[in-house]
């Protein structure tokens, strides 16, 4: 909302009354209008369940402030170690903001260390069962249909398997088509 030009301000760095020292800032603000949608698509991670905690109590509102700040910048909010599906309001919000992509889901089993707050990943080999298959397509099916209505199921992404080696390539092929075929 700055006009543009060149701004300048002297910042004086003060202890009480005393002043230790001071400086100049001049600032070149272009003229440009940010598009309505991000223009580039973004994962910017933060995890809610490490906020919380880290946070306490606070950790709720210490992520949404978290996904405020990325918003201001252009960025995508987003937890791609998410074990749950996100707020669908959360999502309407974000997306009003200029959000163009999130993540779905973490598409490996639940496995979580409550006392350590994350998720243990097994490898890939041991995860692309009909068993798994059929779980995650019971969990995604209805929520898909309830992005659809609203017009975001194109912007979602499924993160699965981080940091895999060669020996995990085929089962990770035979995942994505599984995710394709469901």
């Amino acid at each position: 909302d700055t006009a543009p030009g060149i701004h300048r301000v002297r910042v004086r760095l003060r202890a009480g009354a005393r002043e230790l020292g001071a400086f100049d800032i001049a600032v070149d603000v272009a003229s440009c209008t940010l598009p309505a949608e991000f223009a580039v698509r973004t994962a910017v991670s933060t995890s809610q369940r490490f906020m919380e905690k880290i946070y306490g109590a606070r950790g709720a509102a210490m992520y949404r402030r978290a996904c405020e700040l990325m918003l201001d910048h252009a960025l995508n909010p987003d937890d791609i170690g998410r074990l749950d599906l996100p707020d669908i309001d959360e999502l309407e919000r974000a997306r009003a903001r200029g959000m163009n992509s999130f993540c779905l889901i973490f598409w490996v089993p639940q496995v979580f260390d409550a006392t350590q707050h994350i998720a243990h990943m097994p490898s890939a080999e041991a995860v692309v069962t009909d068993e798994f298959r059929a779980k995650m397509k019971a969990l995604l099916t209805p929520y898909l249909e309830k992005l659809r209505a609203r017009g975001l199921d194109k912007l979602a992404y499924i993160y699965a398997f981080d940091e895999q080696d060669e020996k995990s390539y085929a089962a990770l092929w035979k995942l994505w088509r599984i995710i394709q075929a469901d």
